[in-house]
């Protein structure tokens, strides 16, 4: 990634049922104490969106999906063997929105329940009205923060679902929580979770990485130019001209079909070429064919990041249970990307972003961190960071490492840390990014305030002094300091996310250790020779495929006996 110039002026983070959304504006802002950074923008408008800001693209009242302010860059992947010529996931049955434009709450839901599918989770049947009520003002009681202005009924936008699963807060059955579309059932607030999200890729728009993480994960939530004059009797659609009017449509991409033919659409407005996507739609079974779609693969605005952000695949989840507990200062993930840099407007390419996190006794194991980053090929490292008087140290040799490794595509980024022990009390989880060897800026993904055109909020985070820290220059600086020191007293809150539990994974004789005695104990579980307890069932799970087989059986061994240190 080159080197990129910032806006330091007010930047749009989102569009919503065409309502030009503002992230980073400008505020009244002082601070006692002038610190030596500032949090800029990590990212420019994308040539797409500049050009709606200019009035030369127009989004329809309609749109259920609006245009993105800058591009998403998703990981580039690559099959572990050949692709097939044709392929179609399993998925749940074919839901229908109504007339609202909740088109991106079933998208994303629809993405969870096919990777459960495929993953041996079953078909579950998950609640879209809870993940659109998540997206309003209803969540927090009318309290003033978080989704704002909105009501059931207008557009979103991709990365709400992936900051609802990336939170954990939800998803929900669909039988405890209808759809009602306008409208919402009693008792949102009093149904526990069924799964958890681990693991979110954002995929890249091309071919073989689509059909990959289809084949890998089940599906991917994306977006299309909807318009009946790209379809042929809304089966079939292809747009391969440039047009100023959009309406975003949001779908659950499930299969391909290489050899899905010219000749099915419409004659006159032919793709160049066979070969499409089939997509689970949210508009009933009696639209379409049979409720699905098939988009050209050479439709220009399909999976477009530079229009419509991240492209969405689920990649790991565990079944809720009463043993794990997520540590975050902020409930809505990622709503934007910050980066730091000194008072001469030189950005910083080494930073540690910090969380400070009042961990219990209890949940003392630390099994995941989750952090957010558009820093692509730079180098990261997860440390724990001891805190005194309520602000990280900043003298390295008394942080703990946990993990690092290679930031490979912009999104949710997880360090497998289990078994690491946590100290009870005040800590940090510190992320330190280096794009240095390439001479990139550190980004990190933030819950930062948006607001429309007319100067209305539409998400206002609700960060506390003390919740999160940028550590740069030998001191540790609080957050809400450095956007002030950029004129802004709202601010915003890091994502970094640590996952605990109370188990030590892998332990299911319960003497305190993985060893072989586990694995051995899992062995016979799996053919039935033990019988085990609820938390037994979860312990000995370490593959969180929900089953308890050989396979948990032979990672337990392996590491019992160090071939490797995490699991």
């Amino acid at each position: 990634m080159k080197k990129k110039s910032f806006l330091k002026t007010t930047l749009t983070s989102v569009i919503i049922a065409g309502l030009v959304i503002f992230a980073a504006s400008e505020a009244n802002a002082q601070v006692e104490e002038k610190v030596p950074v500032q949090a800029v923008p990590a990212t420019e408008y994308s040539e797409v969106y500049k050009a709606y800001l200019d009035g030369e693209i127009e989004v329809t009242e309609d749109s259920g999906v609006g245009i993105a302010p800058f591009s998403v860059p998703g990981k580039i992947l690559q099959p572990s063997g050949a692709l097939p010529d044709s392929y179609i996931s399993t998925a749940t049955d074919i839901r229908n929105q109504g007339s609202n434009n909740s088109c991106w709450a079933f998208s994303g839901i629809g993405t969870l329940e096919a990777f459960l599918a495929n993953d041996g989770k079953g078909f579950q049947d998950l609640s879209e009205q809870h993940l659109v009520w998540w997206a309003t003002a209803f969540y927090n009681d009318d309290n003033g923060t978080g989704w704002l202005n909105r009501s059931l009924t207008p557009g979103g936008y991709s990365m709400m679902s992936a900051g609802y699963f990336a939170s954990w807060q939800g998803p929900k059955l669909e039988s405890d929580l209808p759809y009602q579309g306008s409208t919402y059932p009693e008792g949102m607030k009093d149904y526990d979770n069924v799964f958890n999200v681990t693991g979110i890729q954002y995929v890249n728009n091309d071919i073989t990485s689509i059909k990959t993480a289809i084949k890998n994960y089940g599906a991917v939530a994306t977006s299309y130019n909807n318009g009946s004059g790209y379809s042929n009797g809304r089966i079939c659609y292809y747009s391969g001209d440039e047009v100023t009017k959009f309406s975003g449509h949001a779908i659950t991409v499930i299969g391909w079909d290489d050899n899905y033919s010219v000749e099915h659409f419409e004659e006159g407005k032919r793709p160049p070429a066979d070969g499409a996507w089939l997509a689970k739609n949210s508009w009933g079974s009696y639209v379409g064919d049979n409720g699905y779609i098939w988009i050209s693969y050479y439709d220009l605005y399909a999976f477009n990041t530079d229009i419509w952000g991240e492209n969405l695949a689920i990649t790991s989840v565990r079944t809720a249970n009463p043993y794990d507990k997520i540590y975050q200062n902020e409930n809505y993930g990622s709503t934007y990307y910050t980066c730091m840099a000194e008072d001469n407007g030189e950005n910083l390419e080494c930073v540690t972003f910090a969380n400070v996190f009042d961990f219990d006794e209890e949940h003392k194991y630390l099994d995941s961190v989750i952090f957010q980053s558009l820093n692509t090929n730079s180098d990261y490292t997860a440390y724990y960071i001891p805190v005194e008087d309520g602000t990280p140290v900043t003298d390295k040799s008394q942080w703990s490492y946990l993990g690092g490794g290679r930031i490979d595509s912009a999104g949710y980024i997880k360090v497998e840390t289990k078994g690491t022990v946590i100290p009870s009390g005040a800590g940090a989880i510190g992320i330190e990014i280096d794009g240095s060897a390439i001479h990139d800026y550190a980004s990190i993904g933030v819950d930062e305030w948006l607001t429309n055109s007319r100067g209305e909020f539409i998400f206002k985070p609700d960060p506390n002094r003390g919740d999160s820290f940028v550590i740069a220059k030998d001191s540790a600086y609080d957050l809400l300091d450095v956007y002030a020191n950029n004129n802004d007293d709202i601010g915003g809150t890091l994502v970094i996310k640590a996952i605990t539990t109370t188990n030590i994974i892998g332990d299911v004789d319960g003497d305190g250790e993985s060893t072989v005695v586990d694995a051995l104990m899992v062995l016979r579980k799996s053919v039935n020779l033990e019988t085990f307890n609820n938390e037994q069932l979860i312990n000995g799970d370490v593959n969180y495929d929900g089953n308890i087989d050989s396979e948990d059986a032979l990672i337990i061994l392996r590491k019992s006996v160090g071939f490797f240190s995490e699991y």
